[in-house]
C-alpha cells in the first residue's frame, strides 16, 4: 500500500492568525511569537523593526528591548523549500500585517534627578560611618541612565545602566547599577506619577543597606519643554535654622539664602550653621520646588543634609515660604587636628535634628523701613 507521506520543512509553511497592534514602552521586555506551521522557515520583515527588537529565524520570536518610542508597521512573510506561505483559510495568511506601539517614558520618570542617600555605618565607600551621600541620577528618554554618589569630597559613578519598564497604569521603571570602585550597588525605583525616585544602596549580598530620596529637577511640559519656575524667581530667599535639641550640639541659629533663576530653576545655596560651619551647595528647583542640602565638614569627616520645600503664597513669589528638615552629625576632631569649636563632636549616636523656616524677603525701597517695621517709637530692641 502507498500511503502519501508530508514532511514538515517541505510542505509550504503557513503562518497565522495574528493582526492589530501591539503595545509596549521602552525598556519593557517585549516578545511576540509568529503562529507558524511546517517549520523551519525563513521569515522576511518588511518595515523596520523597533530599534532593539529583533526575530530569530529559529523560533519566529520577535523579541527585545525598545528603546525607541514610535509606531512601527510591519509586514512579515515566511517561506521554506516548498515555497512561501499562502492562504489556506481562514485562519492562516499569506503574509501578516500588524503594527508595534513603543509608548516614550513618562515625564516624570526622565530627567536630572537630586537627593541624598541616608547615613549608614555600613552601606558606604569612605572610612567615615554615617556620613550619608549627595546622589544624583540622569534618566534618558532611551533608558539609559547614569549618575553619581558624593560621599564627603568622594564621589563614585555609574554609567550605561538601563531602566527596566513595566508598561500599566501606572507604569513602573526600575534601576540596578554597580557604582565604580565599589561593592556597592543601587537599587531605584522612579515614580512618573510623583516624579520622585526611591531606593537604596546596598551590598552585594543586601545586608547592609541606605535608602536613597531624590526628586527630579528639570521637568518639562507636555511639549517636552523645560517648565520655568515664574512662581519662584527673583526674589531672595531666607531661612534661618535651628537645632530642636536644647541640650546637645550647637545652640542658636545658623542662616542660609538662594535666588532661584526662572528660566533654569537653578540656585546656588550660602549660609552659616549655627555653629558658624560654612553652608554651601548648588542644585535646582525640583518638580515639587524641592531643595537639596548636603553640606561635607570638617574635612570631610562631618556632613549635614537634607530636603527643603519651597511653598508658594498668594503674592507668589513675593510671600512664598519655606520648610524643612536638616541632620547633622560631627565625630570627634582628630588629636591633629586644632578644633576649638565642640571638639568633642556631636550627634555622633543619633545625628541632630535641624528645623529650618524663612520665606521671600523682598528688599524695602531705599529708604524704606526692614521687614516692615512700623513706624512708631521703640520699634527695634537690643537685649543682652
Amino acid at each position: 500500500v502507498d500511503l502519501p507521506i508530508t514532511q514538515a520543512g517541505v510542505a509550504v509553511p503557513a503562518i497565522g492568525p495574528l493582526s492589530g497592534t501591539f503595545n509596549t514602552i521602552v525598556g519593557e521586555s517585549f516578545s511576540l511569537s509568529i503562529p507558524t506551521t511546517n517549520a523551519p522557515v525563513t521569515y522576511v520583515v518588511t518595515g523596520a523593526l523597533p530599534p532593539g527588537l529583533t526575530i530569530t529565524q529559529a523560533t519566529g520570536i520577535i523579541s527585545g528591548v525598545p528603546t525607541t518610542p514610535g509606531t512601527y508597521a510591519l509586514k512579515v512573510k515566511a517561506s521554506n523549500a516548498a515555497g512561501a506561505a499562502t492562504a489556506t483559510g481562514a485562519t492562516t495568511q499569506p503574509n501578516l500585517e500588524f503594527s508595534i506601539v513603543v509608548d516614550k517614558l513618562p515625564l516624570g520618570s526622565v530627567g536630572t534627578f537630586h537627593g541624598y542617600v541616608a547615613r549608614s555605618a555600613s552601606a558606604k565607600f569612605t572610612t567615615e560611618p554615617n556620613l550619608g551621600a549627595r546622589f544624583e541620577l540622569t534618566a534618558q528618554s532611551n533608558g539609559t541612565c547614569s549618575g553619581s554618589v558624593t560621599e564627603g569630597a568622594t564621589k563614585k559613578s555609574f554609567t550605561g545602566a538601563k531602566l527596566v519598564s513595566r508598561s500599566g497604569t501606572p507604569s513602573t521603571h526600575t534601576l540596578t547599577a554597580a557604582l565604580t570602585g565599589t561593592t556597592l550597588f543601587i537599587d531605584i525605583t522612579l515614580d512618573p506619577a510623583t516624579s520622585t525616585a526611591s531606593g537604596i544602596l546596598r551590598n552585594a549580598s543586601g545586608l547592609s543597606s541606605a535608602a536613597i530620596t531624590a526628586w527630579l529637577t528639570n521637568p518639562l511640559n507636555s511639549s517636552g519643554v523645560l517648565i520655568k519656575a515664574t512662581d519662584y524667581k527673583n526674589p531672595l530667599n531666607t531661612f534661618r535654622i535651628e537645632n530642636t535639641d536644647t541640650a546637645n550640639g550647637p545652640q542658636g541659629f545658623g542662616f542660609g539664602s538662594f535666588t532661584v533663576a526662572e528660566a533654569t530653576r537653578a540656585l546656588v545655596i550660602s549660609g552659616k550653621l549655627p555653629d558658624g560651619s560654612a553652608l554651601t551647595g548648588s542644585t535646582f528647583l525640583g518638580a515639587n520646588n524641592e531643595v537639596l542640602i548636603y553640606q561635607s565638614l570638617n574635612s570631610n569627616r562631618a556632613s549635614c543634609f537634607g530636603k527643603l520645600t519651597v511653598t508658594a503664597g498668594s503674592n507668589k513669589p513675593l510671600d512664598n515660604s519655606i520648610a524643612g528638615t536638616l541632620t547633622w552629625l560631627k565625630p570627634a576632631s582628630l588629636p591633629a587636628v586644632k578644633d576649638t569649636v565642640y571638639a568633642a563632636g556631636f550627634g555622633q549616636t543619633t545625628p541632630l535634628t535641624l528645623d529650618v523656616k524663612g520665606g521671600s524677603f523682598n528688599a524695602p525701597a531705599k529708604g524704606g523701613r526692614l521687614l516692615g517695621a512700623l513706624d512708631q517709637a521703640d520699634n527695634a530692641q537690643l537685649i543682652f
